[in-house]
């Protein structure tokens, strides 16, 4: 999914006010980690994914922790490969669950 294969518009290109942090900086095959999307100031759009380094295809699978107003969405043609919103309500924090993929062993891995 990009930004503008359905709202029409082009991704962010100044500093973002957003930052996202995970539980820890390395992984295993299987391992799940905590993923939290916050803000400086509230958002009510946002897509994360998760990528191996240097890639354009979704890895692995999100499972919904805090916060109202998410959705799991696939992406690639994966299920639940992806978070987004489900209204547009403002918020500040989300925080989901990453799943890394159980048989494979994949390089660095962003989520963005």
């Amino acid at each position: 999914m990009l930004p503008g294969s359905i709202h029409g518009n082009t991704g962010q290109s100044s500093p973002s006010p957003y930052t996202v942090t995970v539980s820890q900086t390395t992984y295993q095959p299987g391992d799940t980690i905590q993923v939290t999307l916050s803000g400086t100031i509230p958002f009510s759009g946002f897509l994360l994914e998760a990528h191996e380094e240097g890639q354009n295809t979704a890895v692995g699978t999100f499972s919904l922790g805090s916060g109202s107003g998410i959705v799991l969405v696939p992406c690639n043609g994966i299920a639940a490969s992806g978070v987004s919103q489900s209204n547009n309500q403002p918020k500040r924090t989300v925080t989901v669950t990453w799943t890394a993929p159980a048989s494979v062993s994949l390089g660095n891995i962003l989520v963005k």
